[in-house]
């Protein structure tokens, strides 16, 4: 039996592309909303870790385990939601000397052990509904915070 090699080689293309190509991301967190910051990188953690200051609601209790931390070239922050029992993760990665890119990556309900990670396994209107919440409760107030400054 003689085998098609050109046949073997364009079936394996079209089966990596249908079923292979959502495992190739665009880099680390490729599925997070990504906003777009005219700070810097430090100015922004700053922002971050005055809202913290004046909000203590919004930050992940200690015996949360999420503390934000830093891991090259990224930082990461944690928001908790407490009237919905919600925690959030984001990114913040520079962009060049005056601006960031803040990634909304995922939410994780209190008490569970997975979190939901945005435009992807959280879609639809609660996927709006999640980034919404997020620009209101988190971004904009942060963003007011660096126009103070």
């Amino acid at each position: 039996m003689k085998i098609n090699k050109p046949f073997i080689c364009i079936l394996f293309i079209i089966t990596f592309f249908v079923y292979g190509c959502d495992k190739i991301g665009a880099g680390s967190y490729a599925d997070a909303e990504t906003y777009k910051v005219n700070a810097s990188m430090q100015k922004l953690i700053n922002a971050v870790n005055t809202f913290k200051i004046e909000h203590p609601e919004m930050a992940p209790s200690d015996s949360s385990g999420l503390k934000d931390y830093s891991s090259d070239p990224f930082y990461m922050a944690f928001f908790y939601y407490r009237d919905k029992k919600v925690y959030t993760t984001t990114y913040i990665r520079s962009n060049g000397d005056n601006s960031s890119y803040w990634g909304l990556v995922a939410i994780r309900a209190e008490g569970s052990t997975s979190a939901r990670i945005v435009n992807k396994d959280i879609t639809g209107s609660e996927n709006e509904d999640v980034k919404q919440e997020f620009v209101t409760r988190i971004l904009n107030p942060i963003k007011e915070i660096l126009n103070r400054k």
